[in-house]
């Protein structure tokens, strides 16, 4: 082969830009699927919004003492969901892209006792103090 050979001279050539494009492309896609995906996963507990709930009517103990009932179930709620959300990644990241956390997931649960706790704590604070 001759060095002026047109076989040597193309591979001397820089890469075309659509390939450099297409590159990006997938690595934006690539990198895109992964948040869609984890998007699909449980919540964390510490990004579950409290939910809307009416102010309560009764007493300052009887709102002292449910607010500690929702404490204490706070906790288990809370270890619960994070199993969930950690099963989901491991699953999604190991197995299939696929959330499997459906039963164990309580964000529902959670966000109900924030607004509750939340709307204890306000009424506590006008009226009991």
């Amino acid at each position: 082969m001759h060095l002026a050979s047109p076989h040597i001279a193309r591979s001397r050539r820089p890469v075309p830009q659509h390939r450099r494009l297409v590159a990006r492309i997938g690595a934006c896609l690539a990198a895109g699927l992964s948040l869609v995906l984890l998007a699909g996963c449980a919540t964390a507990p510490q990004n579950i919004a409290p939910a809307e709930v009416a102010p309560p009517t009764s007493s300052c103990a009887e709102m002292e003492a449910r607010h500690a009932r929702i404490a204490a179930e706070l906790g288990p709620l809370v270890e619960r969901q994070r199993e969930a959300r950690a099963a989901d990644i491991a699953f999604m990241a190991l197995v299939a892209p696929i959330p499997i956390s459906g039963g164990m997931r309580v964000d529902e649960e959670i966000a109900a006792a924030l607004g509750e706790a939340r709307a204890i704590e306000a009424r506590h604070a006008r009226i009991c103090r």
